[in-house]
């Protein structure tokens, strides 16, 4: 059963992560994401099957090519290696090539090690050339992603191999032997095959994101966090990781300052070093928490169970760690907007100008949608004109989902299943022309709702949220008082539950998305409030507000 389909409408979808080395080859594309066109289940399979193999061998490729033209371009002309304790060094490259071809053939391709010891008895008996194949054979596994070589099953293989160290320039991640592993002065990586081979951090945090359900919202904070993680503690053999490591890690973390990852975008300091400067405030207790706590831990958990009989230290937790930043829990909670400062907002100098002019119908719109939806910033920018704005029975609606088609540049998610929604547009926005701005830009052909703000690392709403934030400045609104702030766009979310509180209008959250009171089993149960319901929610939310009606 293939993990990659994902069903849309009736139609089933392939959608697969781009590896690492090779998102710069799709220009910041960090998704495979397209329409397999069939309804039925095992046809989807079938298809979703043969996609994997193309991608696998294009990216086999791409590999190959750009491992090839690196070597190209450090290769001296003319010159004639000389000898050196990396093998790779004096061998021929033609020679290398194809006992490398002949070694993959036979090993590689071979069920089971014990076939594969016939083999290497009928390529030679030369110690020499059997060290350098058993070289060979450990990086090609470790590339290939293949499980570690029994020890006892290696030393059967030979005991010429076992005889001496092979130097062997290890990819990362991968696996080496975490008991003898050692740096020789050339920088290589010199591997004895006498103890058990033990993967590196780097692997099983890989294999951990691997098998990771990716269309679930937790699966961006796991991948930061343990990015982070790896960064912070090195991928090293997992044997030698130690419960310092982890602290330090948390530690570090709580030198950081809020929104840290932009910084390091912006200036390209490493958060290690940006951990040991000077900040006004560090990340909050509930983002050490909910996102890096929350990440470690099901990280540890899944390693001990999987990698604890091949080194991963069984002891190792975050159990006990406590946070140590510099905010109080709340401070950095944002309130609703009172009255007056919707007025400032939408009826001030600043926004008559956005009405006037075509070219910011984006910053027109965003605050607007903002206040009568109460739906995050990515939700709202990550909306697809062409197929997430649209009606039934005559009433139209923003359909907050990740199923739906997505910008090639953007990886659409939610934060919870109860975040997919269908959300009824206020008549408020329909006065204002709203669907008159949708017609535009999508006979523009945009994918996404404000094509101006470009999106950054398969996220729609970065430079959205950092040009709302700079509005509530320039217009004198922003207030950072602890536990009441209003810095950004989530206030708008607290502006449209509060207007319901207050006014007696139930179910506000089923508009927002939050779970409210109803327990999970029981919202399986019930399935999706109807359109025409929220419709009915939607319009009791009226604010005293009169923006400028915009030019088309």
């Amino acid at each position: 059963m293939s993990d990659h389909l994902k069903k849309r409408e009736g139609i089933y979808y392939f959608r697969r992560r781009v590896p690492k080395d090779l998102i710069s080859h799709y220009n910041g594309k960090r998704e495979i994401n397209c329409s397999l066109g069939v309804k039925d289940r095992p046809t989807a399979e079938r298809l979703a099957r043969k996609k994997d193999v193309e991608l696998d061998d294009e990216w086999q490729r791409l590999r190959a090519t750009r491992k090839h033209d690196v070597e190209r371009a450090t290769e001296p002309p003319q010159r004639v290696p000389e000898p050196s304790k990396n093998w790779y060094d004096w061998q021929s490259r033609e020679h290398m090539e194809a006992e490398e071809e002949a070694i993959e053939q036979a090993f590689l391709d071979t069920v089971a090690w014990e076939d594969a010891e016939e083999a290497a008895d009928e390529l030679t008996k030369d110690p020499d050339h059997l060290r350098r194949v058993f070289g060979i054979i450990l990086r090609k596994r470790a590339e290939a992603g293949a499980d570690p070589i029994d020890a006892a099953i290696r030393a059967a293989a030979s005991p010429q191999v076992t005889a001496a160290p092979v130097a062997v320039t290890a990819p990362a991640p991968t696996l080496v032997n975490a008991a003898t592993s050692t740096l020789e002065p050339n920088g290589v990586a010199s591997v004895s095959t006498e103890s058990t081979d033990t993967p590196s951090l780097g692997y099983v945090v890989e294999h951990f994101l691997d098998n990771y359900d990716q269309t679930v919202p937790m699966f961006k904070k796991h991948r930061a966090a343990l990015t982070l993680l790896l960064e912070s503690v090195g991928d090293v053999p997992v044997s030698q990781i130690r419960k310092r490591q982890i602290d330090a890690y948390f530690d570090m973390l709580c030198r950081l300052p809020p929104r840290w990852s932009d910084e390091v975008r912006r200036t390209g300091t490493p958060a290690q070093e940006l951990a040991k400067q000077e900040h006004p405030e560090t990340l909050s207790p509930k983002t050490f928490e909910y996102s890096y706590m929350a990440s470690v831990r099901p990280f540890l958990a899944d390693a001990k169970r999987l990698f604890g009989d091949v080194g991963f230290p069984l002891n190792l937790t975050v159990e006990g760690i406590k946070y140590k930043g510099t905010q109080t829990e709340g401070a950095r909670k944002q309130r609703a907007f009172r009255k007056d400062e919707l007025k400032r907002l939408f009826e001030g100098s600043e926004y008559a100008a956005f009405a006037a002019d075509t070219e910011t119908a984006a910053e027109y719109w965003l605050p607007l949608i903002g206040l009568y939806t109460g739906a995050r910033v990515n939700e709202i920018c990550q909306l697809n004109p062409q197929c997430d704005i649209r009606h039934e029975e005559d009433i139209w609606f923003l359909d907050f989902t990740e199923e739906s088609e997505a910008d090639e540049r953007v990886v659409k998610s939610v934060k919870t299943a109860g975040s997919r929604r269908k959300v009824p547009i206020h008549s408020q926005l329909l006065e204002l022309g709203f669907l008159s701005y949708v017609e535009r830009v999508k006979k523009a052909g945009a994918a996404i709702l404000f094509p101006k703000w470009i999106p950054t690392q398969g996220k729609a709403s970065p430079a959205a949220g950092d040009w709302f934030r700079d509005f509530l400045k320039e217009t004198g609104l922003r207030d950072e008082t602890p536990g009441k702030t209003l810095v950004g766009m989530h206030a708008f979310r607290h502006t449209l539950l509060n207007y319901g509180l207050n006014h007696n209008v139930a179910n506000v959250d089923v508009i927002t998305g939050h779970a409210g009171d109803t327990s999970r089993v029981v919202r399986g149960y019930q399935g999706e409030m109807a359109v025409a319901s929220k419709k009915a929610i939607i319009e009791q939310i009226r604010f005293d507000v009169a923006p400028p009606r915009p030019i088309v």
